[in-house]
């Protein structure tokens, strides 16, 4: 157990998250990131022990900031903070608040964690539109109009603004978060105009990606996931959907998403149990390598001198053949983890 007490407080929506450095690397206290995203903390931490992160854990000694005394944290490194937020499903999570701060944490958190541990400062999600990003939507949204027969350009600013303001819940559309600037221009640009037109032709309607939910995770196979069948998966054609949009210019209007993140916690899930499966056969392997070195000692200690007072040649062969066994175990047990690590 190790000992720290220099911490950073971290502001991240309204909650406090922590720094702490050891053995030169930033790590962070576990507890306030899920009770941050409105997860209970004793579920969390029996399966983060449980999991393939649990190596990566680190038990420190230590008083956060709002604690009255010191006490061990379960500290976790930020480099491998990413990975493990991924593994949340906020389909499972039934209330509709959480479920948005799963996700708010999944796409922000690690970020402002970096930002504070590399140059000082986090990310703060609070701050406005910059003049510069005001004008960047003023911008945006006057090229949107300006492509509008004339009659039809005052009512689509207005409607452009109100989009705005509707999406992002604010007042005016300067009181968007400053951090979601790209989303704004995105939102922006892909707001659907009545009587839109370019270069006088008909409008280019939008790619949509609607994945509503087939069936459960749970339920897929390995070969509806990998192999020559993903062609039609959900996670396949949005790609496509993607790739399409990419080449042509045209905007992509994503209604539904739902089976596309059960595919994905599928593959998941299917890597899981494939890396377990690699443990084990490579535990069966060290226990047989295990057998056969003891055997080869003991041939080579005891056995195959008395046996050579008889026969020579029966000794020799008996111990270049163990000799053989044990260079092939020692194959073997690589052969699995090489094989799932390509």
């Amino acid at each position: 157990m190790n000992t720290s007490t220099d911490i950073t407080t971290v502001p991240f929506h309204g909650h406090s998250l922590f720094l702490v450095e050891h053995e030169g690397q930033p790590y962070t206290p576990m507890k306030a990131i899920v009770e941050g995203m409105g997860l209970k903390w004793q579920p969390q931490h029996r399966k983060l022990n449980e999991s393939r992160f649990k190596p990566c854990i680190t038990e420190m000694v230590m008083q956060l900031p709002g604690d009255d005394q010191r006490r061990s944290v379960t500290c976790f490194p930020l480099r491998k903070l990413p990975g493990w937020l991924m593994t949340i499903s906020p389909n499972k999570i039934k209330d509709a608040s959480v479920r948005e701060r799963v996700i708010q944490y999944q796409n922000e958190c690690d970020d402002a964690l970096w930002a504070y541990w590399s140059d000082g400062i986090a990310i703060n999600p609070r701050i406005t539109l910059t003049p510069a990003h005001q004008r960047g939507i003023q911008k945006a949204v006057a090229r949107r109009c300006q492509a509008l027969p004339e009659p039809a350009r005052r009512s689509a600013y207005s409607r452009i603004y109100s989009h705005l303001k509707d999406r992002f819940e604010v007042g005016s559309y300067k009181d968007i978060d400053d951090s979601r600037y790209t989303e704004a221009l995105g939102a922006v640009q892909s707001f659907e105009l009545d009587g839109e037109w370019i270069d006088g032709k008909a409008p280019v309607e939008a790619l949509i990606i609607d994945a509503p939910r087939a069936k459960h995770w749970a339920e897929y196979t390995v070969g509806e996931l990998i192999g020559e069948s993903t062609a039609h998966g959900q996670i396949s054609q949005a790609l496509n959907t993607l790739r399409r949009a990419a080449r042509s210019g045209v905007h992509v209007n994503v209604r539904d998403m739902e089976a596309i993140d059960h595919e994905v916690a599928a593959l998941r899930h299917i890597a899981e149990q494939a890396l377990n499966r690699v443990d084990a056969i490579t535990a069966n392997l060290d226990c047989v390598q295990r057998h056969a070195d003891i055997a080869e000692r003991t041939w080579t200690g005891s056995i195959g001198p008395a046996v050579a007072m008889f026969d020579q040649v029966l000794a020799a062969n008996m111990r270049e053949h163990l000799g053989v066994l044990s260079r092939l175990l020692r194959y073997e047990i690589q052969r699995p983890r090489l094989a799932f690590a390509s």
